[in-house]
C-alpha cells in the first residue's frame, strides 16, 4: 500500500480509523474480504472499534464482482463519509474499468493527505519502447535561477543553453519516479511504440563558464514536484 502520511494511525486515537473501499467493476471479491477480515478481527480481539469501513462506487450504484455477484455499496465516492484511507479494489481488466472520474477523485483524496492503497489492481507501469533513449531534465527552480543569473551576468548576442548537463534513460526515469512515490509495481515495455530520438542532451559548458550549474538532482526535483502536486499547487491542462 502506498502511504502519504507517517506514523501509527491508530496510536492515541479516540475515534476509529475510517477506511473506504472503492469497488471497480469486475473487482475480485476475495480481495475485499481479505482486506476487511483483519480489520474485523482487530475490532473483535481489542473489544472496541478500532476500524470502520465503507464500500464505495463511482455513483453509489451496484457493481459486479468477478464471480458474478452484484454488490450494493454503502455510498457513492463523492458522498463518502470522512475517511483516513482509501483502498481501490480491482480485478481482471482494470485498465478498462478505471475512468477519468475515478482518477480525479483519487487525486483529490491524495491532496487531502488521505492514504491511498490498492488490492488486486496489478497495474504495471507501461514504458514506451525499450526505455533506452536518454533525456535531460531540469528542475523548474533551477531554470528560474539560471535565467536570473544570465540576466545579471550575460549580455552577449548568442544563445546560452540552460540545462542540467546530465541525462538518464527513460527506464531510469521511470524507476526514479516509482521510488519517489513508493510504488512497487512491475514495469512493462510496449514495444509497439517508438523509442524516439536516442539522446537529447544540451551542451551547458557556456553556462558553466558563466558560473552557474544546476543544483537539484532528479530524485529531489521529482519529489518536490510530487509534494507540490499533493498540495494542489498546479493547474490542470486543458485540451482544446
Amino acid at each position: 500500500m502506498t502511504s502519504y502520511t507517517s506514523g501509527n494511525p491508530t496510536q492515541n486515537r479516540t475515534t476509529p480509523q475510517s477506511i473506504g473501499f472503492l469497488l471497480l467493476d469486475n473487482f475480485t471479491l476475495i480481495s475485499l474480504a481479505s482486506a476487511v477480515e483483519p480489520l474485523r478481527m482487530a475490532n473483535q480481539l481489542s473489544g472496541r472499534e478500532l476500524y470502520r469501513w465503507h464500500t464505495l462506487t463511482v455513483d453509489g450504484g451496484q457493481v459486479w464482482a468477478s464471480d458474478g455477484l452484484q454488490i450494493t455499496p454503502d455510498a457513492a465516492m463523492h458522498s463518502a463519509p470522512p475517511m483516513d484511507t482509501v483502498i481501490v479494489c480491482g480485478g481482471v481488466g482494470i485498465q478498462r474499468t478505471v475512468t477519468r472520474e475515478h482518477v480525479t477523485w483519487l487525486q483529490a483524496q491524495a491532496r487531502q493527505s488521505r492514504r491511498l492503497g490498492a488490492v488486486c489492481t496489478g497495474s504495471p507501469v507501461v514504458v514506451w519502447g525499450t526505455g533506452t533513449p536518454r533525456r535531460e531534465f531540469l528542475y523548474v527552480d533551477d531554470c528560474a535561477d539560471a535565467c536570473v543569473h544570465l540576466m545579471k551576468t550575460y549580455s552577449g548576442e548568442t544563445h546560452v543553453n540552460v540545462g542540467s548537463g546530465e541525462d538518464v534513460t527513460i527506464l531510469e526515469l521511470t524507476q526514479t519516479v516509482m521510488d519517489v512515490l513508493g510504488y512497487r509495481g512491475a514495469i512493462e515495455h510496449d514495444l509497439s511504440k517508438p523509442d524516439g530520438t536516442p539522446r537529447k542532451l544540451m551542451d551547458v559548458s557556456k553556462l558553466a563558464g558563466l558560473g552557474w550549474r544546476a543544483t537539484t538532482q532528479l530524485p529531489q526535483g521529482i519529489a518536490g514536484a510530487y509534494e507540490a502536486y499533493k498540495a494542489g499547487q498546479y493547474r490542470e491542462a486543458v485540451l482544446a
